[in-house]
């Protein structure tokens, strides 16, 4: 569901799509909301558990944790 967009060295974009169903646009000042819905709840949980997994394996891979050691010394 999320893909990355864009990587500009230290940051990185992810985006979901919500489709055009879940979405209404308010003609008063042409923006969009979101329905409130267990579809988009649920995507707005299931990207926010992404980050949180992502940064725990990040913070917890052997290798990972080794690299950032050793490139801080140098």
């Amino acid at each position: 569901m999320g893909a990355a967009n864009k990587n500009i060295g230290d940051a990185f974009l992810l985006v979901w799509r919500i489709p055009e169903k879940f979405c209404l646009i308010d003609e008063n000042d042409n923006s969009m909301v979101l329905k409130d819905c267990f579809y988009v709840n649920n995507i707005a949980d299931l990207s926010l558990i992404g980050i949180i997994k992502t940064i725990l394996k990040l913070n917890t891979n052997l290798q990972i944790l080794y690299y950032r050691k050793n490139e801080k010394l140098n």
